[in-house]
C-alpha cells in the first residue's frame, strides 16, 4: 500500500514553473525519507524473518517483500551462506575487524548478489554443463533480477520515470538501513563461533519492542525459524553500547568512533 502511493504520488507531481519543480523536489525528498525508512525498518525486517519460516507460503511472503526494495538475492546470500558461515573470515557478512562501513557497504552489495549466484550454479551443477541455457531459468537469483526488471518496466510504463527513480532510491536507502543493522550486529566478529558469540548483544528494550524481536540476534542465529516475537534474549557475546538507533547514526556519522569503541570491547571477548 506504503509503496503504491509513493508511485501514485511521484506521478502526480508538477514540474512546470521553478515553484512546482522545488515543491516536487522537496515532496520527493520527503517520500524518500519516509518510504525509504519504512521499507528498511518494516518491509526487509518482516522479510527477514518469513524467510526463515517453514511453511512455504510464509517464504514466499518473505520474497515478495524483498522484491519491493529489489533485494531479492539477499534471501539466498542470507539461508545459504551467512546462517552456515556467521561469525567466521568467510562470511561476507561479518564486518571484519577495524572495517569501516564504507569499505563494508562496497563489499557486501556486490558479494551478496555474487554468493547468491554462485550458490544457485552450484546447486542447479551448471558449471561446465551443456544444459546450461534452460536450465539457467530454474537459477531462483536469475527469477529475482527478472521478476525486478519486469517490475522497474511497469512502474515506468504507468507511472514515468520519475516514479520509477524514486521508487529505486527508497530501495537503496531501505537496502543500506539493512545492511548497517548487519554491519554492527556482527563487526569484528571472525572468530565469534570458536567463542560462543555468534552476534552482539542489545539490551534495549526500545529496539527489542520496536523492531519486533530483531535485536535477539544471537539466538536468532541459534534458533533460526524461531519468529522474532518469540526468540529469546541471550547474553553470549559483547554488549553494544546503544540500541540499534543511535547505533545507526553512530555508524554513519563518526564510524571511527564507533570503531574504537567496539575494538576495546572486543578485547575482553575474543582470544589474541
Amino acid at each position: 500500500m506504503i509503496i503504491s502511493l509513493l508511485l501514485i504520488d511521484a506521478s502526480q507531481l508538477q514540474w512546470g514553473s521553478l515553484s512546482d519543480q522545488l515543491t516536487s523536489v522537496i515532496n520527493l525528498i520527503v517520500m524518500r525519507i519516509l518510504v525509504g525508512t519504512s521499507s528498511g525498518s518494516s518491509a526487509i525486517i518482516v522479510a527477514h524473518e518469513l524467510i526463515h519460516r517453514p511453511k512455504k507460503v510464509q517464504r514466499i511472503l518473505g520474497q515478495l517483500l524483498l522484491y519491493t526494495v529489489c533485494y531479492d538475492h539477499f534471501r539466498v546470500s542470507h539461508l545459504n551462506g551467512h546462517h552456515l558461515r556467521v561469525a567466521t573470515p568467510e562470511d561476507i557478512t561479518t564486518a571484519r575487524i577495524d572495517e569501516s562501513f564504507k569499505t563494508y557497504w562496497k563489499r557486501v552489495t556486490i558479494g551478496h548478489f555474487t554468493n547468491a549466484w554462485n550458490s544457485e550454479i552450484s546447486r542447479l551443477g551448471l558449471h561446465n554443463t551443456s544444459k546450461y541455457h534452460y536450465k539457467m531459468l530454474e537459477n531462483s537469483v536469475f527469477q529475482g533480477v527478472f521478476v525486478e526488471i519486469v517490475m522497474l518496466s511497469l512502474i515506468t510504463i504507468f507511472f514515468g520515470w520519475v516514479a520509477v527513480i524514486i521508487f529505486i532510491y527508497q530501495a537503496l536507502s531501505a537496502v543500506r538501513l539493512l545492511e548497517t543493522i548487519n554491519y554492527y550486529q556482527h563487526w569484528g566478529l571472525q572468530q565469534g563461533k570458536s567463542v560462543n558469540s555468534l552476534a552482539w548483544v542489545n539490551q534495549s528494550q526500545v529496539t527489542e519492542y520496536a523492531l519486533i524481536g530483531l535485536s535477539n540476534h544471537v539466538e536468532h542465529h541459534k534458533n533460526a525459524k524461531t519468529p522474532f516475537y518469540q526468540t529469546a534474549y541471550s547474553n553470549s557475546g559483547p554488549v553494544m553500547p546503544y540500541g540499534y538507533f543511535v547505533s545507526n547514526l553512530w555508524v554513519k556519522l563518526n564510524n571511527e568512533s564507533y570503531r574504537r569503541d567496539c575494538s576495546e570491547r572486543l578485547k575482553n571477548i575474543l582470544p589474541d
